[in-house]
Order: C-alpha cells, then structure tokens, then sequence
C-alpha cells in the first residue's frame, strides 16, 4: 500500500538511511540507518492512505532530533 512505502521513504530521509527493494508491492525491503537529520519535512503519500501511519514512523525519531523540525502531510481521507 502507499501508505508503508511512503512511510518508509519518510523515514530514509529522516534517518538518513540506505533503503533497497524499497517500491510497492515488495514483501521486504533493506532499511539501514545512518544518522538522524532535522528540518522542514514535507510528505505526501498521494493516496487515501493513512497520515497517522507516516505520523507513528516519522515522529519517534523526531523526537530525539537534535534540532527541532516541522512536518507537512499531505494526502489521507477527510485531510485536507
């Protein structure tokens, strides 16, 4: 679904992570973290897909950040 590949690519660009196989419909994938990075985020998983999935994978590490950061979500039902 969208939705996990989106929120996989969320969290390669937040961890700074090596990703491979990484595309829709694969049943695994290589996520390997390299660091952790701040900033302005934008996201847009471009289906109906669930937010509050991207939410739950993004906002952990966020939190750890060391410098604050501002999320922009797009997509999602009844999101504007």
């Amino acid at each position: 679904m969208a939705q996990y590949l989106k929120a996989v690519e969320a969290a390669r660009e937040i961890r700074k992570a090596r990703v491979e196989r990484a595309i829709l419909g694969s049943q695994s994938f290589v996520f390997e973290p390299v660091g952790l990075s701040s900033g302005d985020f934008h996201f847009d998983i471009g289906t109906a897909g669930s937010t509050s999935l991207v939410l739950q994978t993004i906002v952990p590490p966020l939190n750890v950040a060391p410098e604050r950061s501002t999320i922009a979500l797009l997509g999602g039902m009844h999101v504007p």
